[in-house]
């Protein structure tokens, strides 16, 4: 009955948010753990820099997330679930270790070209959206193959993209502040290939609107259902507000890049940050809602 599904969907959620944390756990633990001399420069509060805990320590702790976010892959009743969750959390454990190791060549394209770490990095965000994907298939009761008959999967075709950009974005936002520690450490980004702050910040803004834009084109393309039924609130609209939202975002960007000063400034870098994630708060709370409704299972 309604209660069933109300533990059930409970069940998948808290599965979802329990296989997420139990990644970024570990994939942030082994890259803390490679990356030590990195932090050491530009991070040195943090646990392996400043000798709170060996690197030894940081591989326990990185392998028992890793562990645990196996066993989680073992809950759901289903066998497709089961197979489909393993599948996503060991490819996205693939996708941090490539990225991580410093034995590996992938590790030392991430170091030495801008371009190979921002591949490496959208390479270990790809992975997290097929586990998104399967979450969520496991929150609807869908199963999540075959694909052409998942209503979800055209959506998550349009999200999926639309994450490229963004998590280019962030890498570079993120690594904007970091552009002298990270040269100390040998390690070549974006911001530090560019001529200057301003520049990387207009980069930023670009790729967040380049984000907007994919989620405008998904919902022109029929990715999206125009309206999405929450129960006791009736249809409420989908289509109409994320076209609107995506228009003011796009103005906003393009009046920020126009007046953006951040040479020089760690106080603006901090506030241009601030913006950023302020914007993708906003967008994401939008993801969650669009992504309730599938064209096709309107």
């Amino acid at each position: 009955g309604a209660a069933a599904g109300r533990a059930a969907f409970a069940a998948a959620a808290a599965r979802g948010l329990a296989l997420s944390l139990c990644y970024v756990m570990h994939a942030d633990w082994f890259n803390d753990v490679c990356d030590v001399d990195v932090d050491a420069k530009n991070k040195p509060e943090r646990p392996l820099p400043s000798g709170a805990c060996s690197r030894a320590q940081g591989l326990l702790v990185a392998a028992f997330y890793g562990c645990l976010g196996l066993g989680v892959t073992r809950t759901p009743p289903e066998p497709a679930l089961r197979r489909a969750y393993a599948a996503a959390f060991a490819a996205m454990g693939a996708a941090a270790f490539l990225y991580s190791d410093d034995r590996l060549p992938t590790r030392r394209l991430a170091r030495r070209a801008p371009l190979g770490r921002a591949l490496a990095f959208c390479g270990i965000y790809a992975a997290f959206d097929a586990l998104m994907y399967v979450e969520a298939c496991d929150a609807l009761g869908l199963a999540p193959a075959p694909f052409a008959a998942n209503p979800l999967f055209g959506a998550f075709i349009w999200a999926a993209a639309a994450t490229v950009p963004w998590n280019l974005a962030l890498l570079v936002a993120k690594d904007l502040g970091d552009v002298p520690g990270d040269a100390a450490a040998g390690l070549r980004t974006l911001p530090a290939a560019l001529p200057d702050d301003r520049s990387a910040g207009r980069l930023v803004l670009a790729l967040l609107g380049l984000v907007r834009v994919i989620d405008a084109a998904g919902h022109v393309a029929g990715a999206y259902a125009p309206a999405v039924d929450l129960g006791p609130l009736g249809r409420v609209p989908v289509q109409a507000p994320a076209l609107l939202l995506d228009g003011l975002a796009l103005g906003y960007y393009a009046a920020v890049a126009r007046t953006l000063d951040l040479d020089g400034s760690r106080a603006k870098r901090s506030a241009l940050l601030g913006r950023f994630w302020r914007l993708q708060a906003g967008c994401l709370a939008l993801a969650f809602y669009e992504h309730r409704a599938p064209q096709t299972g309107a």
